[in-house]
């Protein structure tokens, strides 16, 4: 029991130590204001004056003048609850053989003259002070400006004690150190989180001690001035529908920190969770805040059953959290459906498309976006074995019935130069073979090396397969070859048909539309939208027959469809290409 008395005793006075009213020890610099009045003494007759200097006596011709001053000082910066421990009294004269006293004016009179006896029948604080300079500790002084406390101010006489001296004249100057003790003053404090302009869950809180206790937001208290306030923020507090943290480690944007706000006057306390300031008298009535982080769940999905976040493999769909304008890199997995690649374009949430670098503002869910192309390994392209016979190529439908279209494209290795690629024909689903009458099969690996591509059209995305070049020996069949044209063809092989054709296909912002002529023209190439109103004219002038390449550069315009055509001796064909920002 005693054990219980003598610790519970001693939790109590630590409780009131930390709690008790401080003592502020101060000190003050005072300007006491002086008002120098001159008696003038002619012929037995006394006038008075605003004087030119401030204690002693100067003879003027026949006119003898007396100094005296009178200090006015201000106490209105002194608490009246203060009291006053010491008083020095620092003051300057002209270096001279004489004395001079400070006396207390209780009152002042109503005139000049009357003011000027005041300083002299005052009561005495100091005398024989020596002219020069000096510092004069003054108890005093002291005692007499704690009775003037209450009342803000106090009046202090200046007299020369040779008075009857006629060069004991000269200027007179004071100053006032003042130490005091006064009880610290009670402040008043807010500390809270802020969430966006909200306000809630817990703040930790230390009132003249380290140790934390967490208080429910905002938290309204009470503290001696210079006494230290401490500060905890923390992480995962509920509000609004999000969980919100003091970021300062788990994401490298956007930090959090701690601020004073003191009526609109916002000072940046730092990025630490934990923070202290002392309660100073000048920040009375400030908010201490916590500025907190939302963390934003990001939902991923992804019709290819995985998702790649910043590098990392998720099954779909797949939730992360990222603080508030951090970012995250996510894309969708490729997968194969049904004869049909599906590659990862973009994500897509509430109507509105992003890229795979999402800066989170919100919860979000997003949805990828998928881009179809045919896949190659189900056409199993093969050519004919009948030599010296026109080349026969044979290849399997894609299953998709979405893959409309096959274009048959040529290049020919001569004389070991690699000619440029020609888009023969295309054809239908359904085809499943073409016969190219330019050439006829041969075994001979000194024969003209012919490759071959079938490239699939996808209708859903307006895609074609990639480029996969089957190789077979072959010659020209000049049988089918119009004389004129012999040398051009062997040495650079022209194209036989009008093409035109755009990759990629949807683009963004850039695509490059390529054309062939198999004869001279005056060829026009315009680009249109989908309402038929021209955008673009790329081409309008005559060409030589031969394969081109124009780019349409379509930084300017809206996501949209649009429609390019060529018109050329008599042909004219448009197509569809899409632009997807």
């Amino acid at each position: 029991m005693k054990k219980f008395i003598i610790s519970f005793l001693s939790l109590f006075l630590l409780v009131k130590l930390i709690h008790a009213q401080p003592i502020i020890t101060e000190t003050k610099l005072l300007y006491p204001s002086g008002t120098s009045i001159v008696k003038n003494i002619e012929s037995g007759n006394s006038t008075y004056a605003y004087g030119s200097y401030n204690i002693g006596k100067e003879l003027s011709g026949a006119i003898q003048k007396i100094y005296r001053t009178y200090f006015s000082v201000d106490l209105s910066t002194i608490p009246t609850n203060a009291t006053i421990q010491e008083v020095k009294v620092n003051y300057s004269t002209d270096y001279k053989s004489y004395t001079f006293k400070l006396t207390n004016i209780s009152s002042l009179g109503s005139g000049l003259g009357a003011n000027w006896a005041a300083i002299g029948s005052g009561s005495t604080l100091h005398s024989g002070i020596g002219y020069g300079g000096g510092t004069i500790t003054s108890t005093p002084v002291k005692n007499q400006m704690q009775s003037a406390l209450s009342s803000r101010s106090m009046i202090i006489g200046g007299v020369g004690e040779n008075e009857t001296a006629n060069d004991s004249y000269s200027y007179l100057s004071i100053n006032i150190e003042v130490r005091y003790t006064r009880p610290a003053a009670s402040l008043n404090f807010i500390a809270q989180n802020y969430m966006d302009g909200g306000n809630s869950g817990n703040i930790g809180v230390g009132i003249n001690t380290p140790t934390i206790t967490s208080r429910t937001s905002p938290f309204s208290f009470s503290i001696y001035e210079n006494q230290t306030m401490y500060f905890q923020a923390y992480d995962n507090q509920s509000y609004n529908n999000y969980n919100w943290v003091f970021n300062d480690s788990e994401a490298p944007s956007n930090p959090s920190r701690w601020e004073r706000d003191h009526f609109g006057d916002v000072l940046n306390l730092g990025q630490s969770s934990s923070a202290s300031r002392p309660a100073l008298t000048s920040e009375n009535g400030s908010t201490f805040q916590a500025v907190l982080r939302k963390l934003c769940n990001l939902t991923f999905s992804s019709s290819g059953g995985y998702v790649y976040v910043n590098g990392s493999k998720f099954s779909s769909p797949k939730e992360v959290q990222v603080v508030e304008q951090n970012s995250v890199y996510a894309v969708g997995q490729w997968y194969y459906s049904n004869g049909i690649e599906y590659s990862f374009s973009h994500w897509i949430s509430d109507g509105q498309s992003f890229s795979s670098n999402i800066t989170a503002s919100e919860h979000k869910q997003f949805n990828a976006v998928y881009i179809g192309k045919p896949a190659n390994s189900v056409e199993y392209v093969h050519f004919g074995n009948q030599v010296n016979q026109p080349i026969v190529i044979y290849w399997n439908d894609n299953p998709n019935p979405n893959v409309t279209q096959y274009q048959i494209w040529r290049k020919v290795k001569h004389n070991g130069i690699m000619g440029n690629p020609v888009l023969l024909a295309t054809v239908n689903r359904g085809v499943g073979s073409f016969t190219d009458y330019d050439y006829t099969l041969t075994s001979s690996y000194s024969d003209d090396l012919l490759l071959y591509d079938v490239r699939a059209f996808y209708s859903v995305d307006n895609s074609y397969s990639d480029e996969e070049w089957f190789s077979v020996f072959g010659k020209m069949s000049l049988a089918n070859m119009k004389n004129e044209n012999l040398n051009l063809v062997v040495n650079n092989e022209l194209p036989s048909f009008y093409s035109i054709s755009n990759f990629p296909n949807p683009f963004n912002p850039e695509t490059t539309i390529n054309f062939q002529l198999p004869e001279n023209g005056f060829v026009t190439l315009k680009v249109y939208d989908i309402l038929g109103k021209e955008i673009s004219t790329l081409v309008n002038e005559n060409k030589t027959a031969g394969f081109y390449k124009v780019n349409f550069n379509a930084t300017n315009l809206p996501s949209g469809i649009y429609i390019y055509t060529i018109s050329v001796n008599g042909f004219l064909q448009s197509k569809k290409m899409i632009l997807t920002k």
